[in-house]
């Protein structure tokens, strides 16, 4: 006989119920395990779903949000381009009327400019021709006789006398053998023409030097008179002349010899 070879005694009924409880109380620890493991993966499961859930909703929310500002955007865009647009258009309309306005404007400034030049040139007409007419009044009566003035018969009527040696025009001139009397006649006689009148003395004993030891009296003769021009004359020694329908009057009370 072999002393190696072990014997195995066959398994008592305890022993085979003990192997078996103990079997079946590791399965059922590991159905437990199972199961709370499962339980477990469901938890997560579902808590996974709900973020999920969670964040999409917050996802879509946002975009929502998103788009509305977007939206709120784009119509304020719209609405400032539009009103841009508007401004342009009326910025276009007033650049148009006033570019309309500037045409009528220089229309009307060349109507007026040139209403002003042919209003000038017919004043200026009338003026020269009333001038003219003041002239040959005043000529004629001297010439139909009246020719005592200054307690003195002047002999000779003379018109429109320019000077040769200094520049000069004398529009009527009485004469005789020791006086000259130089009027100056106007349509309306202002004040600047009594200083013209003024200066006649010294150019007239230039111009006609075998009168230079003439007395020299100085008259204005006008249709009308502007304030201040009498008296001016009175005040320089000046005989006024004045038309009165067809005759003429003069005061020559205050005259002096130049």
């Amino acid at each position: 006989m072999d002393n190696n070879i072990n014997v195995v005694s066959p398994a008592t009924f305890d022993e085979i119920r003990a192997i078996l409880r103990e079997t079946a109380e590791r399965q059922a620890a590991s159905s437990a395990e199972f199961d709370r493991r499962s339980t477990e993966f469901d938890r997560r499961i579902k808590e996974q779903e709900a973020q999920r859930i969670k964040s999409n909703a917050e996802f879509e929310r946002w975009r929502q949000e998103s788009n509305a500002a977007f939206e709120r955007l784009r119509q304020e865009a719209d609405r400032r381009s539009a009103e841009a647009d508007r401004r342009s258009a009326e910025a276009d309309r007033r650049s148009a009327e006033v570019d309309r306005q500037l045409v009528e404007l220089k229309a009307s400034l060349t109507l007026t400019e040139d209403l002003v030049k042919r209003t000038s040139k017919e004043i200026g007409g009338i003026s020269t021709t009333m001038g003219k007419q003041g002239e040959e009044f005043f000529y004629n009566s001297f010439d139909r006789g009246d020719h005592y003035f200054f307690d003195q018969i002047f002999v000779d009527v003379l018109k429109n006398l320019e000077g040769k040696i200094q520049s000069a025009e004398y529009d009527i001139v009485l004469v005789n053998c020791t006086s000259t009397c130089i009027f100056e006649v106007k349509s309306r006689a202002r004040l600047s023409d009594v200083n013209v009148l003024l200066s006649r003395p010294s150019s007239y004993r230039i111009n006609f030097p075998h009168s230079s030891g003439h007395k020299i009296y100085l008259g204005m003769a006008s249709m009308l008179f502007e304030d201040g021009v009498e008296d001016l004359c009175i005040k320089n020694g000046i005989a006024v002349l004045k038309q009165v329908d067809d005759y003429f009057v003069v005061n020559e009370k205050h005259v002096k010899v130049f």
